[in-house]
């Protein structure tokens, strides 16, 4: 699954955890960087792409200690963070390595990245999370949030490779790898301007 997929899923599953668990409004930065952050193998020398950061094993164990210390009101970001490999490219034909370090077999359920299937899941997830975006009110609240630097994540490790053609992508995702590009960088710029604006107003 591309960047699109991946950030559309994971606000999506967090927001729909948060909500059954009643747990009020969750930090939106943490949740878009967990979403894409097992592919920082994409930078990380000798590491295949879809393995051991993509492990189910792995991602489970990190997120233990974060649960018995903080309790229910982790499980969104854990929801955002595991749907990455088991949801979204577990899916794919290329699959995941989500049994390392038991094994570095590769599983997955075959769809076709370059397919119809993923182009539709992918599109209308996109669309489900923008629509869900504005309704809720989280484009107002993003562009009112401090340090909103963990929006530079998303960009620079997902989006970006995309953009710059070394991720091959459908042409029919390509808006919205657009959309997401500009969203978080005028998310991260206006994050600035809050933080600045904010450090002269105590001044004053």
């Amino acid at each position: 699954m591309f960047a699109v997929g991946h950030l559309a899923f994971g606000y999506l599953l967090a927001k729909a955890t948060a909500k059954i668990l009643r747990i009020g409004e969750i930090d939106l930065p943490t949740v878009f960087m967990l979403s894409v952050i097992p592919d920082v193998d994409l930078v990380i020398p000798m590491l295949p792409h879809r393995g051991p950061t993509h492990s189910l094993i792995l991602l489970a164990l990190f997120f233990v200690p974060f649960y018995f210390r903080e309790g229910k009101i982790i499980v969104p970001y854990f929801v955002a963070l595991f749907q990455h490999s088991a949801v979204g490219d577990f899916s794919t034909s290329m699959g995941v390595m989500c049994l390392w370090p038991f094994s570095s077999e590769f599983y997955g359920l075959g769809v076709d990245m370059m397919g119809t299937v993923d182009l539709l899941a992918e599109g209308l997830s996109f669309l489900a999370a923008f629509a869900l975006m504005v309704s809720a009110g989280d484009v107002r609240r993003i562009f009112k949030i401090k340090e909103t630097f963990l929006f530079l994540v998303p960009p620079l490790g997902a989006l970006f490779p995309v953009l710059l053609g070394k991720l091959p992508v459908p042409a029919g995702l390509i808006v919205p790898h657009c959309v997401l590009f500009t969203f978080f960088v005028g998310g991260f710029i206006a994050g600035v301007h809050n933080v600045v604006v904010g450090f002269f107003s105590r001044r004053n």
